[in-house]
């Protein structure tokens, strides 16, 4: 009867902890900083939410590279209530795109989460303009950089059209596309001469899951703004059927 006694109380226990346990929620698990000038340190707080019935202890967050500066909630997080974690990222000496993960330890159910940053560092007085373009410079002018393209299938490409012209006094030349995810290309693109028109097309293609709220950067030889930041707002699913396809590219998304 003993033995019996102990073994029901050992499953009772190994019962509680099956029941009783926190669960970490985040309503967004990654953010684009955008484009971020050299120096900078910007900064995005992350909200964390306990769905579970105990109380949620994070114990330790750590990023992936010293680059960033986590802090976050220390005291236990009770059910149904929100604590949180800022990351702050330095972007001295790093010029580019950056992707940056933060692995996050606690008592959640599901132990350990991640969450990341992403962003394009650009140095603020950089043109990539040479003396001849600096003294009769292009201009560059982007009929719009806000774009919203609906529901994308994960990991397949879409097509965003740049309508851009050029009202400068010399040719226009579009260098590259830079993104935080590293997600974003461009066709062929030859240089737009003053007073003329073209479309830009950029190559989008995601592997997250989720609402997103991207952005990517134009590189060109317009003295005046030769870095300019295009935003993307979509939901990435895992599959799309052909038909809602055929349906999708509000705001200027394409499917090919």
């Amino acid at each position: 009867m003993k033995k019996i006694s102990l073994l029901f109380v050992a499953i009772l226990g190994n019962l509680t902890l099956v029941f009783s346990q926190s669960e970490m929620q985040f309503p967004e698990t990654s953010y684009d900083f955008g484009m971020i000038y050299e120096g900078g340190q910007p900064s995005h707080t992350f909200d964390v939410r306990n769905t579970g019935n105990e109380g949620l202890l994070i114990n330790n967050v750590a990023p992936s590279c010293g680059c960033t500066t986590p802090q976050w909630s220390k005291n236990a997080i009770e059910p149904n209530q929100t604590g949180s974690i800022t990351a702050s990222y330095n972007s001295s000496g790093r010029i580019g795109p950056f992707f940056k993960s933060i692995n996050i330890q606690s008592n959640a159910k599901v132990n350990p989460k991640t969450i990341y940053i992403k962003g394009v560092v650009v140095k603020k007085d950089d043109t990539l303009a040479t003396k001849e373009e600096m003294k009769l410079p292009p201009v560059l002018e982007i009929e719009r950089v806000n774009f919203t393209l609906g529901k994308l299938e994960k990991g397949r490409p879409a097509l965003i059209k740049l309508n851009i012209k050029n009202t400068g006094k010399s040719p226009l030349k579009i260098f590259y596309v830079q993104s935080g995810c590293m997600c974003t290309s461009i066709k062929g693109w030859e240089p737009l001469k003053p007073g003329a028109s073209q479309v830009l097309e950029v190559i989008y293609s995601s592997n997250e899951i989720g609402n997103l709220k991207d952005s990517f950067v134009v590189f060109s030889n317009d003295p005046a703004k030769p870095h300019t930041e295009v935003k993307i707002e979509a939901t990435l699913v895992e599959s799309l059927t052909k038909s809602s396809i055929m349906n999708q590219g509000s705001g200027g998304g394409m499917f090919r």
